[in-house]
């Protein structure tokens, strides 16, 4: 199924959840990461039950220092 993660189209596996996902990209134990899908945020405990659909758009973002 296609996905779009931080704005980059991706063929992803059926039944991908949210958990699954952050564990490919190793963020899953990171402190501080915040995850949308369709603009709205999900909560990190749901997550694991977060199956992810055809066409959603995810947005992973994580804080940084500027000025």
């Amino acid at each position: 199924m296609q996905v779009q993660i931080n704005g980059e189209t991706q063929q992803r596996k059926e039944g991908e959840t949210l958990e699954m996902l952050m564990d490919e990209f190793a963020l899953l134990q990171k402190e501080g990461i915040a995850v949308a899908v369709n603009c709205e945020v999900v909560p990190k405990v749901k997550w694991p039950s977060h199956a992810l659909k055809a066409y959603d758009a995810v947005d992973i973002v994580s804080p940084f220092q500027g000025g």
